[in-house]
């Protein structure tokens, strides 16, 4: 009986000292690591640093919901709040140090349950344990499953230095060393000592919860209650129909009513002059899924709750679609990409929805697709058939997009002189499109993008004139936008889906109000997707939901100011070990990388003075470190109650947010450029 207490004891004890070295230890690396930076909590990103036993409280959170919480709050930059997280790890490892050990002590009972085994072996079988621990979350990002070559293995090792891990093995590698040096001190007479101490560290713990600092009030913003600027003849009931128009992938500089020299977008520049333009539009990501659940929910990315393409909204979001269904529209969206497809949450509430993009059959096809003319004769049959009802309808054109292949006559339009090889076929993998390519070959590049911008706005056109056919037009409000821009080695990457730059954040955001109320308008307040169901509720005379966070762009088409200070934008691209925030006021723009102790090309923190320095390209955060941080503090503020309502709606659905992909939905995201490798 002796030897079975002497192997519990020792068990509980050795990883009790285990378990308080390693949040020392811990504590210490996270306040190195998010140095001047806002810290992020546990379940943000939960294979970064942090020990093995609260990697445990986290794997298996749904039995041990009793248990102290693990980090829940994003942190402001000051040392002090950093250091404080140990008030919330300490009582973790304390409680798990009791329950795994425990269980260690069966353990040891069963295989020595004679032996007099020395302190040193129960703390080497828990390094073990937790070498096992660390370990076994080290391999699902290499995603060996999908029987990797060598290079993609070797590629997706970064996981280590870019996601906290390789800190995280540095931090147990180090709370080894002390616990082994340690633990022979402990002996029988150290061990009511031992007890004394982890008491009142537990006391103190206690203590320094109830007065930790908390992180600065939020600004909610305000929007002014200007009268709406509609004239007041509403057709149908008092009901005008909405026409929600994205073009996927089009960046603003490349439109016409925005400065772009080339005629690509005659029908968008129309539409411009006889209603209103937002010169300063702003996406809240650089991909197409959280963008557009964002234009459905008029919530940023993180509150609606998809960050990946493994997630989908939860029913405890309303839609664009839902609420016009249940105001009395007839509702119909017909779109076009992988990341639009109806499993996601956008068909909720739609009488009908069509994706043209689950007809593509592979890889190729999937990349150089064609889609307006399919497209558009589809809205133009539903018009018809819907033209005597008040309607929501959204189409989402995705021609734009890479691969850059127009048909004729677009594909010479803009470039006809060009006698060279290059096409634009299999832009984001081909290895002789890069920062250093001939400046010839890289024009004739964005001729071909320019060439399929000009399709999408043709095909516009013809649904827009068929409006007109059908005496529609003057009934219904138009908007046209993009869901994010691509980039052509501005910062020296291509395409999209990597950074938070102006490139691809900047939109054309356009509306055309029945008869041409505001015309010729230009609002300069800087505007972003989120308001655009707001906006579609505030003009269509519907009641706002709850858990929008945009405002209403109503007011500002009158003339009216806001009263916004800032608008945020967030890559959450969990796959590629990429998460960055941004914060952008009519100034500056900070941006932070989550998820790296050191940016490829810049440093964690990136700030820059947009004013006089509209491409950002000099980073001046560390000439400007008070400010920076007073932003970056700011922006904690915004992202936990972000977080807070991702956790709340996340509760309520019970976790049902999850989806399977299947392989062929998978092959095709992985050939438009946004998953594998």
């Amino acid at each position: 009986m002796k030897r079975i207490v002497r192997h519990f004891k020792y068990s509980i004890c050795s990883l009790l000292l285990l378990a308080t070295i390693q949040v020392f230890v811990e504590t210490f690396a996270l306040a190195w690591v998010f140095k001047g930076q806002i810290m992020p909590p546990y379940d943000f990103y939960p294979t970064q640093l942090y020990d093995f036993l609260a990697k445990l409280r986290f794997q298996f959170s749904e039995w041990l919901y009793w248990m102290p919480e693990l980090p829940s709050t994003f942190l402001p930059t000051a040392t002090v709040h950093h250091v404080a997280v140990f008030a919330q790890l300490f009582p973790i490892g304390v409680a798990m140090a009791i329950l795994v050990g425990t269980a260690g002590g069966f353990v040891w009972t069963v295989l020595a349950p004679r032996s007099e085994l020395r302190a040193r072996t129960y703390v080497a079988g828990w390094i073990l344990v937790g070498f096992a621990v660390h370990t076994a979350l080290v391999l699902p990002p290499l995603e060996l499953h999908d029987d990797p070559s060598l290079s993609a293995i070797g590629y997706r090792l970064r996981s280590l230095v870019i996601d906290g891990t390789a800190v995280a093995a540095a931090v147990f590698f180090v709370s080894s060393l002390l616990t082994l040096a340690l633990i022979p001190r402990f002996t029988r007479r150290y061990r009511r000592r031992l007890t004394i101490v982890l008491t009142l560290l537990l006391i103190t713990t206690a203590a320094a919860l109830m007065t930790l600092p908390t992180t600065p009030t939020s600004q909610h913003e305000q929007t002014n209650t200007a009268a709406s600027p509609l004239p007041n003849n509403h057709a149908k009931q008092g009901k005008y129909n909405i026409l929600l128009i994205s073009i996927d992938s089009l960046r603003a500089d490349h439109v016409g009513c925005y400065g772009y020299e080339r005629n690509t977008t005659p029908t968008m520049d129309k539409v411009a002059a006889d209603g209103i333009r937002f010169a300063n539009a702003m996406s809240t990501s650089s991909w197409t899924l959280p963008t557009h659940l964002t234009m459905f929910t008029g919530r940023y990315q993180i509150a609606h709750g998809v960050m990946h393409e493994s997630y989908t909204l939860s029913d405890q979001v309303p839609t664009m679609g839902e609420v016009m269904k249940a105001a009395g529209y007839a509702t119909a969206g017909f779109v076009s990409a992988p990341y639009l497809a109806a499993h996601y949450g956008y068909s909720r509430g739609m009488d009908v929805y069509r994706d043209l993009s689950s007809e593509y059959g592979h890889r190729a096809e999937a990349r150089s697709a064609i889609v307006s003319k399919e497209l558009t004769e589809l809205a133009v049959d539903w018009l018809e058939d819907n033209k005597d009802e008040p309607f929501f309808m959204f189409v989402h054109n995705f021609d734009a997009h890479y691969d850059y292949t127009p048909p004729p006559p677009y594909d010479t339009m803009f470039d006809d002189d060009y006698e060279g090889e290059m096409d634009g076929n299999h832009f984001i993998e081909r290895k002789d499109v890069n920062a250093n390519m001939d400046k010839r070959d890289l024009d004739h590049i964005l001729a071909l993008y320019d060439g399929e911008i000009r399709y999408a706005d043709d095909h516009i056109g013809i649904l827009l004139d068929q409006l007109r056919e059908l005496g529609l037009h003057d009934d219904t409000i138009v908007l046209i936008v993009s869901d994010h821009g691509d980039e052509f080695f501005e910062h020296g990457n291509k395409g999209h889906h990597r950074t938070l730059y102006d490139e691809v954040l900047r939109v054309p955001m356009i509306v055309r109000l029945p008869d041409r109320a505001h015309a010729g308008t230009v609002v300069d307040e800087q505007v972003t997707l989120v308001d655009l169901m707001p906006t579609m509720l505030e003009l269509a005379g519907i009641d706002a939901t709850d858990g929008m966070q945009g405002i209403s762009m109503a007011p500002l088409m009158a003339g009216r100011r806001s009263g916004r200070t800032a608008i945020y934008s967030a890559f959450l691209d969990k796959r590629g070990f990429n998460l960055q925030v941004g914060r952008r006021t009519s100034e500056s723009k900070v941006i932070q990388h989550f998820n790296r102790i050191t940016h490829p090309k810049q440093t964690p923190v990136e700030r820059y003075d947009i004013e006089i320095d509209a491409g950002e390209l000099e980073d001046i955060a560390p000439m400007t470190q008070v400010r920076t941080r007073g932003e970056l503090d700011i922006l904690a503020a915004f992202l936990d109650d972000q977080w807070t309502e991702n956790r709340r709606i996340n509760v309520l659905s019970h976790g049902a947010n999850r989806i399977d992909i299947d392989d062929d939905t998978m092959e095709a995201l992985k050939a438009l450029g946004y998953v594998g490798d």
